[in-house]
Parts: structure tokens; sequence; C-alpha cells
């Protein structure tokens, strides 16, 4: 179950990923709205398949290619990475350019009002005095408090508007204070900042999750289904006895039984043969399922006897984690005994 839950999160961060940067790419080339998303459908599939690619036939790829390939996936990560900035960064502007609109706006209603406020300060005063007063003054004092509650009308619902879209962003002005000290363009950093993370975390994971669900796939098809540890050693069975001639019949020649002692003899003969360079390299294959590397330095089971490489291999901690080695040990063993006999 596991498997297929780390497929499916694999699968669906990549899919939300590939979204985010074809649509991301779409805003960098607006030009080109279609072609950049089959391009970019096509880069994200191709990446995650030579991923899987290269994880399935690392060893037996050869190394230009397995350079080209890899270089290849950390290019298209790059890109989907930037695809993703292109997406989220226009998302912020979006939503800080309505709100600078709606900012502006409302300091140009505040200004208006101010002035208004001090029109109003000043044909109070000039009312107050007799000399000045008049009812033209009055219709004027009349009209700027009516000004003034029209500018307030008018300011209300941008005041709410902006309180609204600070409350939106408010966790943005919390980050803008930790890591920043100045306030100016503070906030566009810290967007910057968290859109960076989300960016080298966010493809980077898909691919490393699509590469851990391979693994856990191969482990379970390894656990159902062992590979075979070379051929089985099976005990020479006796020869069956040579039946008596009848009395009534007469003799017939029988078939000379084969010599077991010979049989023997020719079998520890050649488990003491000396081995060569190539026969470690089979031995390798036959019981670890693969070629020797520099660290295992085959040259030191050079000129040692087939017996001694046998068990040397047989005793090893790396054949033993294999699955079905423990019923091969046991024929060999039994084996091993029977050509120690004297002959």
């Amino acid at each position: 179950m596991m498997i297929y839950i780390t497929f499916l999160a694999a699968f669906l961060l990549s899919s939300i990923a590939a979204y985010y940067s074809v649509v991301g790419l779409t805003t960098i080339f607006i030009g080109a709205f279609w072609p950049i998303v089959i391009m970019g459908v096509a880069l994200e599939l191709a990446k995650l398949v030579t991923t899987s690619w290269l994880y399935h036939n690392w060893k037996t790829a050869s190394f230009l290619l397995k350079s080209y390939l890899t270089g290849a996936v950390l290019v298209l990560m790059l890109i989907t990475s930037m695809g993703i900035f292109g997406f989220l960064a226009k998302s912020h502007i979006d939503s800080t350019q309505e709100n600078t609109t709606n900012t502006t706006e409302l300091n140009t209603l505040v200004e208006q009002e101010n002035i208004a406020k001090a029109r109003l300060q000043y044909l109070l005063a000039r009312a107050k005095d007799p000399s000045t007063a008049s009812p033209y003054l009055d219709r004027q004092i009349q009209d700027t408090q009516s000004e003034l509650k029209k500018l307030s009308q008018r300011k209300a619902p941008l005041l709410a508007k902006e309180n609204k879209l600070v409350a939106e962003i408010g966790p943005l002005y919390y980050i803008a204070n930790i890591f920043y000290d100045n306030p100016d363009g503070a906030l566009d950093k810290a967007v910057r900042l968290v859109i960076m993370v989300i960016m080298f975390v966010f493809d980077p994971l898909a691919i490393l999750l699509v590469i851990a669900a391979n693994i856990m796939l191969k482990e379970k098809r390894q656990r159902e289904n062992p590979e075979p540890i070379g051929p089985a050693i099976q005990p020479t069975a006796p020869p069956p006895p040579t039946p008596s001639p009848s009395p009534q019949l007469p003799a017939v020649a029988e078939t000379p039984a084969p010599d077991t002692r010979n049989q023997f003899a020719i079998e520890n003969q050649m488990l003491k043969k000396q081995m060569t360079s190539n026969d470690i390299k089979a031995a390798f294959r036959i019981f670890y399922g693969r070629d020797p590397a520099a660290e295992d330095q085959i040259e030191r089971f050079e000129g040692k006897s087939s017996i001694e490489v046998l068990e040397f291999f047989y005793t090893s901690s790396e054949f033993l984690s294999r699955s079905g080695a423990t019923v091969l040990i046991l024929q060999a063993a039994k084996k091993i005994q029977e050509l120690k006999k004297p002959v």
C-alpha cells in the first residue's frame, strides 16, 4: 500500500508542479500560449520518464548517456522551478496591484478631505469675525461640510477593502518584520523569499518521490520473485546394485557400474583446481548476482583452490543476505563433506 501512496504523492506533486510551471512559463512567453503549454507538458512527462529510466538502468548505461540524462533532468527541474516562480510571482503582483490601486484612490480622497477640512477651518474663522461674516460665507461653509460628508462616504468602502487586503496578506507582514528591519520594500522581499523556498522544495521533492517509489517497487518485486542463485548442486546418487544372474537362465553380460571412487576423485581434483581471474568474475556473478568492483580485490583469490573460493562465497554476508541462499548452502555442505572423504 505504501508503494502506491508514494507513487500517488509523486505524480500528484509532479502534476501540480507541472501545472504551475506551464502557467508560469506562459506568463513569461505571452505571445506563444499553446506552444508553451504543449512544450511544458512534454518536458514534464519526459523528466519523470527519464528519472525512472536512469534509476533502473544506472549500472548498465554508458557514462556519457548517464551524464547527459542527469544534466537534462537537472535543467528541467530548473525550468520547472522558474515556471513555479513566475506563477507565484504573478499571483502576488495581481493581488498587490489591486491593493496599490485601492491605496492610491484612498490616499487621493484623504488629501481632498484634508484640503476641505483646512478650508472649513478658514471659513469658520472668518464667520466668527463680524466684519467678514456674510450669508455668502455661510453657504460656503455648508458646501464644504457637504463635500466632507461625500468624501467620507466615498472613503468608507475603500477603507473596508484596504483592511480586508491587509488581513489577507497579514502573515507576510510578520515574515517581513522577522527578516527585514527596513519596512521599505520588506513585503516584496518576504514574498520573494517564500516563493524561493517553495520553488526549491516543490519539484525536487516530486523527483525524489518518483525515485523512492521505484526503489520500493523494485524491492517488492525482488521479494516476490527472487533471482536464482546459480545452479543448485545435486548430491551424486550411488549407482543401483547389479542384479545377480538367475540360475535358470544363462548369464547375460551386464554393463559395468560406474566407479564411484573414481568419480569422487575426479570431482575432488576439480575442486582443488587453482582459480583464475575469469573464474573469480564468474563466481561473483553466480553468488552475488553482480560483477566484481575495484574494492573487491579479486586478485587475492587468484591461485586459491576452487573449494577455498567456494567456502568463502558461501560464508560471506553478502551471499547469506540473498533470498534462497539457505537451501543452496545445505546442498553445497553435503557435497563438500562427500568430496573431503579419503579416496
